[in-house]
């Protein structure tokens, strides 16, 4: 299933959507057409939507557990999906321009990006409630700020020589060192 949302993701940023079709997806990702209209659907905005939906939960972690107990365990956490946010960037490089293509339009493929990020907002603004004690508002400004973060540094990774520049493991230590500092830092200046 991965291999077929990587293949309708590579065609929509090499072709558009227009350029997008069962044919080509089902070419690139060794299967058959009937494969996808069993599995997929049959339509285009079901595949884009299936693509989407599969890579939007790889980047923004939905799948994870958000139940952090205390700060320690929520930075650990952070910090360990900024890791995978890395590799993914670099295992599926044709998700980030989507993302930026897409981002705001009034499309299918940018209304799935914009549900995307409302769950991980509403997510991380209630963990933050919760684990710092923010206000609501600032709270939000929070994790609109963190995932600011996790998307210009995961372009940067992908599109500069950000990479070969500073180990993995060296902005990893960095975040793990500014995080808990700039989070409190909001709430002492609270909104």
């Amino acid at each position: 299933m991965l291999r077929v949302a990587e293949a309708t993701l590579k065609i929509l940023d090499q072709h558009g959507i227009t350029g997008l079709s069962f044919s080509r997806v089902a070419r690139s990702a060794a299967v058959s057409r009937t494969w996808l209209y069993k599995y997929i659907g049959g339509s285009d905005q079901e595949l884009l939507a299936f693509a989407v939906e599969t890579f939007g939960r790889i980047y923004a972690r939905l799948d994870d557990s958000g139940s952090h107990r205390n700060d320690k365990e929520w930075l650990r956490g952070t910090v360990a999906r900024f890791g995978r946010l890395l590799d993914s960037t670099i295992q599926y490089p044709s998700v980030l321009p989507i993302y930026f293509k897409f981002r705001g339009s009034e499309n299918l493929v940018g209304k799935t990006i914009e549900g995307i990020e409302r769950i991980y907002l509403s997510r991380q603004t209630a963990e933050l409630e919760r684990i710092f004690s923010l206000p609501a508002k600032t709270a939000r400004l929070a994790a609109e700020v963190l995932l600011g973060i996790r998307i210009g540094v995961a372009h940067r990774w992908l599109q500069t020589g950000m990479r070969q520049k500073v180990k993995k493991e060296e902005l990893l230590v960095f975040l793990t060192r500014s995080l808990i500092p700039l989070i409190k830092a909001g709430k002492r200046g609270s909104l």
